[in-house]
This record gives C-alpha cells, structure tokens and sequence, in this order.
C-alpha cells in the first residue's frame, strides 16, 4: 500500500500471489488470443522453463506461466520456439505484432491443411447463417454425424463478452465451425440451385479432402435423399472462379487424397453403419479393411498391358466431366474402394451380390452413371467387376 492507502497494480499483484488466483494471461506479441504450451516437457523440448535452478539458469528461458506457441515470424531478438506469457497487467498493445503477409498464410495453410485465413464476423451473423444451413438440412443435419458432430450453439471467441453464459466449448469437430467459411459462400451462390443442394456439394468436398471420411459421391447424395437433378443443379450454381476456400480444397484432395487403409476404413465404417455392408464385431471389422487393403495392394501389382490394374483404373477420369465445380473435376473419392470391398464381400458370396445391387442399382438412368465417367461406368457392370477382380487375383497368386 502507498502512503495515501492507494492500492497499486503491485500490491494487487501480490495479492493474486498470495490467494492463489489465476492471473489474466497475454502473449506479447499475440495479445490475449494466444496458443497456449504449459506442460513442462514439452516447454522444454522448445528451451523454457517454469523455474529456473542454478543449473538450468544458462540453458533455458523462464518462461513463468507457459508460453505462446504461435507464428511470430517478421519479430526480431524472440526465439522461434515459443514466447513467454506475462500477466496481462504487464501487457502494451503497441509492442511489435507482426502480420502474416499473403504468402505466409498460404504456408499455413498448406502446412496445417487449413482454409485460408478470414476476419471472423460476429456471433450474430454466424448465429443466422447457422439458422439458415440447420433450417435447409432439416432432419438430414444429423446425417452429417460423423464425421462432424452437432451442437446447438456457438461458442464464443475469446475477446467476446459474456462468454461465460455458454455452458462448454463446442467440439473441435463441430459441424458449424469446421465449415465455416465454405458455408457463407455456399448461401451467396444463389442461382440456380436450393441451399440445401449447395451445402450438399460444400459438405462433400470439406469432409473428402479435410475430414478423410470417404464415400462414393452418388451414394452420399442418395443418403441425404438427393436425386440427379439437384446434384446437376448443384454444381451449374457454383461460379466458375470458385472462392479460394473452395480452391484450397480441391489441392488438399489433389495432394493427399489416394486409396488406402485409412479410406477403406472410412469407407467400411460408413457402409455398415448405413446397413449396406452386413454389422461386424470389432475383430470382424479389421479382419476385413485388412482383405480389402491387401487386395488394393494386388491391384497395384496385377499388370493389365503396360500397367498396373490401378493405373489403368485411374490414369483416365473415373467422374464423369459434368461433374465438376469452376471446372475442377470432383474426386473420385471410395470408387476404388469400393471396388476392394466387394472383392472381399466375394468371398463370402452369401452378401455380395446383394451389395452389389445396392451400390450400383439397376434402375432406369441410375444417379451412379451420371456421376461416373463411360471409363468409371464400367466398375458399376457385373460382369466387368467381376472379372477384372479375378484377372487382379489370378495374376498376383
């Protein structure tokens, strides 16, 4: 206390010392939305420590209540591995901050499989557009579920008020935020097509190429009740200078996207929980995604002329050219994957064909066709599956 009884930002800190109280924390560079590194080794794996000893006093850097793990590029005289938090008491809002330049935050993305970086809007207006997508879905939101899950509210960002009425933090999944941004520019495409069909489209592209949850494209527009039209429909609305987030999804996809186990086990999980492929136990389940990854293996390794069977399965387009958004064909996500779940369901025979049926109806001008290319057509063909499958296991006996 000074002597006219005033009581200083000091002796408020002592007093949060002695009661134990959490202090408000900043980063310096960062201000009060920080990335957060507290735990004690992996502080010091990146050359901070909590306390410092005698022996530690010329190795490492002190770093009281944790550090900021965030990009501080374009600072000078900070380490790259993290800065120290200070009470929020201590904090100047003028003290340099760099800003990411265009190039840096293509980086990140690229690095993080992000969208690019937008300015937040308010909670309001995310409130409405999260009205309007809910509204458009209908009882088919909780199709959505998983790979997203659904929550009913919006958590609120750090520098917001009141955020101490909402009761948790959504989950890092949830459906609202992971698509956000894709969401508004999907309500701005107005012509041509309903909300519903357009977020259709958005959804599939962000839960290919970010979620890895993998599904033929007829067969998830069939499960949200969609037909041929819609999906045609659809894909005219989009314009063709596709917003950025719409293009960095589409070299998400072309970069990472290939079959293999983790797809198939998309795959797998989605086709027995929609009662496509017959339920398994847990043992069962692995026991198959194993057959039919082995099998994608034979596939890669059975000549057909000059080249595998896989490439010759894909070295044409499996989807068919109208199928495309700003002119960017959509992936051919689980097409062979399904392939390879078939040739493990023949095995068994007792359900394959059944399946079969299923995936590829024989119904007049079937959704499958539109979506497949006349080279991709032809996997939907009994006779021509069929026998492909056993010119791949003759040839890698």
């Amino acid at each position: 206390m000074t002597e006219e009884g005033e009581f200083t930002v000091e002796d408020l800190r002592k007093f949060h010392e002695q009661e134990g109280e959490e202090p408000s924390l900043v980063c310096p560079h960062c201000g009060p939305i920080f990335t957060l590194i507290d735990e004690v080794e992996e502080m010091r794996l990146r050359g901070f420590v909590k306390h410092q000893t005698s022996q530690s006093d010329e190795v490492y850097i002190l770093a009281k209540f944790g550090i900021c793990g965030g990009k501080h590029d374009g600072i000078e005289n900070i380490s790259p591995y993290g800065v120290p938090l200070i009470r929020e008491d201590d904090y100047n809002p003028t003290i340099p901050r760099a800003q990411p330049t265009p190039e840096e935050l293509a980086e990140f993305d690229q690095e993080y499989d992000a969208p690019a970086w937008v300015p937040q809007p308010s909670n309001e207006t995310k409130n409405h557009t999260k009205t309007s997508a809910s509204t458009a879905l209908g009882d088919y939101l909780y199709e959505l579920d998983p790979p997203y899950v659904i929550e009913q509210f919006i958590s609120a960002w750090q520098e917001e008020e009141h955020n101490e009425n909402l009761d948790k933090q959504n989950a890092a999944n949830e459906w609202f935020d992971c698509l956000w941004p894709f969401i508004k520019d999907t309500l701005d495409v107005k012509e041509g097509a309903t909300i519903k069909e357009n977020l259709l489209v958005t959804v599939y592209l962000h839960k290919t190429a970010v979620m890895r949850h993998i599904e033929p494209l007829w067969m998830f527009w069939k499960r949200f009740g969609m037909g041929k039209r819609a999906l045609e429909r659809a894909l005219l609305s989009f314009p063709a200078d596709l917003p950025s987030h719409f293009q960095d999804l589409f070299t998400i996809i072309e970069r990472d996207y290939e079959p293999e186990r983790s797809t198939i086990e998309s795959l797998v999980n989605t086709l027995v929980r929609n009662k496509i492929c017959p339920a398994m136990s847990g043992s069962e389940m692995q026991a198959f995604i194993q057959n039919a990854t082995d099998f994608l293996g034979k596939m890669k390794q059975a000549p057909y002329g000059n080249v595998s069977c896989y490439e010759f399965l894909t070295l044409e387009s499996l989807i068919a050219d109208s199928m495309a958004l700003g002119g960017q064909t959509l992936p051919h996500a689980g097409i062979i994957e399904l392939v390879c779940v078939y040739a493990t369901m023949r095995q068994k025979s007792s359900s394959a064909d059944g399946f079969l049926r299923t995936v590829f109806p024989s119904e007049a001008d079937p959704l499958w066709k539109a979506v497949l290319s006349q080279h991709g057509a032809k996997i939907g063909i009994e006779r021509m599956i069929n026998n492909l499958i056993t010119h791949i296991e003759t040839h890698t006996q």
